[in-house]
């Protein structure tokens, strides 16, 4: 995630021209257990020379910690120097997670992907991506209409985010016929050159497998260079191609 930089008129007017001393770094952190930890990571002190290159770098470093969710630095004229106001959100750290609406198979592919425990900080726009690639994993198991709703019940005063995994995998794809033309190949010849069987579960794996055993027993025959295409599928449930 992109932290903000909020610097205010920063350098275009409201400041002197030239090197300027920082008189002092105030952090507000709402939840944070331990401020100082955070203002070591920024690495931007009182009495240190005003630098915006080191006030990103420390930005940077603070979301990096994955305590942080977003940062804003306000930067003030403050005497001779500036005063830098430095607002943190903190990222909340993971309560119960309940998981529902799958079978365990499935309940274990999303928990891999996922991979959320109690008492990890958890970062809004990881944890959103993280629930993308679940589905497209249970989707791309032979469930084309799989979903993962995710929702997230956030305890502010205690710090904690409630994590709730609602799935449902929905009707397989199911091949019942199996065609290549330019094959040669009769119906029976080609399902067990392909693997593929009638009811069989067209997932993205069977379908790459079905691929690559069809070429080997083609070029078995002596068709050496045959190149077999991408599998195309038609129709939906339990009436693929």
């Amino acid at each position: 995630m992109e932290a903000s930089i909020l610097t205010g008129a920063l350098l275009a007017t409201a400041l002197a021209w030239g090197p300027l001393p920082v008189k002092e770094v105030v952090i507000d952190a709402p939840g944070a257990t331990d401020v100082d930890r955070l203002a070591g990571i920024l690495a931007v002190r009182a009495g240190d020379t005003m630098s915006r290159a080191e006030i990103r770098r420390g930005v940077r470093a603070l979301v990096a910690s994955g305590q942080i969710e977003d940062v804003v630095v306000e930067v003030r004229p403050d005497g001779e120097g500036v005063a830098l106001a430095v607002k943190l959100q903190v990222a909340s750290r993971i309560g119960a997670v309940r998981l529902s609406g799958l079978a365990r198979r499935h309940q274990r592919i999303v928990q891999e992907i996922m991979d959320i425990h109690p008492g990890q900080p958890l970062l809004v726009a990881s944890f959103e991506d993280a629930v993308e690639r679940a589905t497209s994993a249970l989707r791309s198991d032979g469930f084309p209409d799989a979903r993962l709703d995710a929702s997230l019940d956030f305890d502010r005063t205690a710090g904690t985010v409630g994590v709730s995994l609602d799935g449902a995998a929905g009707a397989p794809l199911l091949a019942m016929s199996v065609e290549a033309p330019k094959a040669g190949l009769d119906a029976a010849d080609l399902r067990r050159a392909t693997g593929l069987r009638r009811g069989g579960r067209l997932s993205i794996q069977a379908l790459s497998q079905s691929r690559a055993r069809l070429t080997g027993e083609l070029r078995k025959r002596g068709y050496w260079e045959t190149e077999v295409s991408q599998p195309r599928v038609t129709g939906s449930g339990s009436d693929a191609v």
